[in-house]
């Protein structure tokens, strides 16, 4: 018969949710510096953190095997604070970023390029390939005589 020690198992679970947290509580460290940076709010985000915090007190009331393996740092409010702070961070920061440097970027060099080189070789190379292999397997084999 096998015995398991619940003390050493509970010991083992609060080292598995430690493990679990730590990026979790990273990626939100990141958030909420963020949040700070643009003036959103950090309620959800300081109630994950706490809530990621507490989860290994939750081992002490476990009384079976099953209850630790139960237990986890999964987040339901991981999507509120996403939509909280990274879309407006996204909004806000990233989009503009891309409306200014990006999008010139692509008239002003990707663009030109696309017209001097790809449009000449797709013209010259691409185009008779196609018409050469392309079109000849392409165009419908005349029906046998006398069954039109």
């Amino acid at each position: 018969m096998i015995v398991i020690d619940i003390d050493k198992a509970k010991a083992i679970t609060k080292d598995r949710l430690r493990a679990e947290r730590t990026p979790l509580l990273a990626a939100l460290d990141v958030a909420f510096q963020r949040a700070l940076e643009s003036g959103s709010d950090t309620v959800a985000i300081v109630a994950e953190k706490q809530r990621l915090r507490d989860v290994t007190s939750q081992v002490d009331d476990c009384t079976t095997t099953d209850e630790l393996k139960a237990l986890s740092c999964d987040a339901p409010v991981v999507e509120e604070v996403v939509e909280e702070v990274a879309e407006p961070v996204i909004e806000e920061v990233v989009e503009p970023v891309v409306e200014e440097v990006a999008e010139p970027v692509i008239e002003e060099v990707v663009e030109p390029v696309v017209e001097e080189v790809a449009e000449p070789v797709v013209e010259e190379v691409v185009e008779p390939v196609v018409e050469e292999v392309a079109e000849p397997v392409v165009e419908p084999t005349p029906a046998p005589e006398g069954e039109a």
